[in-house]
């Protein structure tokens, strides 16, 4: 054989084994690291596959498991009644009512009623029954725990008062400002006018807190000029006004004036005779004289 012929048989043996190897590394390659391992079920190598494991080598892959073994170790071990399981049906009442015991929600209503019954107002005032009765209502609609139910209640407590105070506020400010355009009104005769209207409705027994109820209604100003036109036409205004009808611009007695007549009154025996005697007329006129003075 020649040394040509030697030559070119060595290159095609060694070409044939670079070729067998390529072949033999690409096929290992290709094989993943747990390929000829006994008995593995294949819901494992599904699960493998799913988390991207057998893209990995035996290695990578035992680094990647460990790192989500230490992870779930974290919620393994825990106690039985720690545990909160969700039921697999929506419609599962009882399934639900299981889970709502656990978080704390009363089986009965009533259980609501010991920690809403310990909220009070800002003044000290329990609540009233029928408060009681909604908050218990509306804490078991919405499967409150017992001591969430409490601070639903305080929360709507809170916001009550506020809501009343700001009420009270623009009550107090329209009133303040109805005044003023009634003093502004009546002018010199404001005191006058007021006297006469606040005794017209103490002769006609009106409650003092029934004539508040009335100014909120229509208004401060109306409830007053319809008094002083009730006590005008009752007489009133002649005991403001020195015994004349009506009062006139600048008519009604002065604190000086009322105090000379009422002096004057002290000094008729026959007008004091009267008023011993419980005369209506007589003690009206000394209670418009006082209430001059006064004013």
């Amino acid at each position: 054989m020649t040394d040509a012929t030697t030559a070119a048989a060595a290159a095609t043996a060694t070409t044939a084994t670079t070729a067998a190897a390529t072949t033999t590394t690409a096929t290992t390659a290709a094989q993943p690291w747990y390929q000829g391992i006994a008995d593995v079920p294949p819901e494992f190598v599904g699960r493998w596959q799913t988390m991207g494991l057998d893209k990995k080598s035996a290695a990578e892959a035992a680094v990647a498991v460990t790192k989500s073994y230490l992870e779930a170790q974290k919620f393994i071990g825990v106690p039985e009644n720690q545990l909160l399981r969700m039921p697999k049906d929506a419609a599962d009442e009882q399934g639900w009512q299981a889970l709502r015991t656990r978080l704390g929600v009363p089986t009965d209503p009533t259980q609501y009623d010991q920690g809403i019954k310990g909220v009070k107002f800002t003044d000290g005032t329990e609540l009233d029954q029928g408060f009681v009765e909604f908050s218990r209502s509306l804490a078991a609609k919405l499967h409150l725990p017992a001591n969430d139910a409490a601070e639903l209640t305080k929360g709507i407590v809170t916001h009550l008062e506020k809501v009343e105070a700001a009420e009270n506020a623009e009550k107090a400010a329209a009133l303040a400002e109805s005044k003023k355009a009634l003093d502004k009104s009546w002018g010199a005769n404001a005191a006058a006018n007021r006297l006469i209207a606040q005794n017209a409705a103490q002769r006609l027994g009106i409650d003092p807190s029934a004539v508040s109820a009335l100014e909120g209604v229509v208004g401060y100003d109306k409830v007053m000029n319809m008094f002083l036109n009730l006590g005008q036409r009752m007489g009133e205004d002649k005991f403001i006004s020195g015994g004349g009808t009506g009062v006139l611009p600048g008519g009604a007695l002065s604190k000086e004036q009322a105090q000379a007549q009422l002096a004057e009154l002290k000094q008729d025996k026959a007008f004091v005779a009267k008023y011993l005697d419980g005369d209506r007329e007589a003690r009206r006129q000394m209670d418009a004289l006082h209430q001059l003075i006064a004013a």
